[in-house]
């Protein structure tokens, strides 16, 4: 399936010196500043959800302001503890799709098919893409703060 153009998904190796609870609490605080509002916490998971379009104008400088859901949560594995998370961009590769329409409609009435497909690639692949981009490099940068030791 597709789902990887509006998911991302990855780990982070958990310090030993960082307990469960400290780590789920860093996750919370890193959510709070992100303006993502926390909507389950259990023992070893937070689940959040916002709407792009609840903070959007206020919250455009954020590392994870694209994504729409998330699950980040502890895993014992053989070789130990690891943070993993999968967030959802889902409302932000909508909206992006549907601004790439409107690029298609107007380069098919000034280039025909070509010049209309051409047109919104290039603006879904500027826009979501970079926004893509930037959030692949910045989000883990953000996840791995919390795995580490104060």
């Amino acid at each position: 399936m597709m789902d990887f153009l509006w998911h991302l998904r990855g780990a982070v190796p958990l310090d030993g010196r960082v307990s469960n609870e400290m780590a789920l609490d860093r996750v919370e605080n890193l959510l709070e500043r992100q303006m993502k509002p926390v909507v389950v916490r259990d023992s070893n998971h937070v689940i959040f959800e916002a709407p792009l379009w609840e903070d959007l104008l206020s919250s455009g400088h954020h590392a994870m302001v694209i994504y729409d859901q998330g699950r980040i949560w502890i895993d014992q594995g053989l070789s130990g503890r690891t943070l993993k998370y999968e967030l959802r961009s889902l409302h932000a590769f909508v909206f992006c799709l549907l601004g790439a329409v409107m690029f298609f409609v107007f380069g098919l009435l000034d280039g025909g098919l070509i010049g209309g497909l051409k047109l919104s690639a290039l603006a879904f692949g500027w826009v979501y893409g970079m926004n893509l981009l930037l959030a692949l490099v910045r989000v883990p940068s953000k996840i791995r703060t919390v795995a580490r030791p104060s």
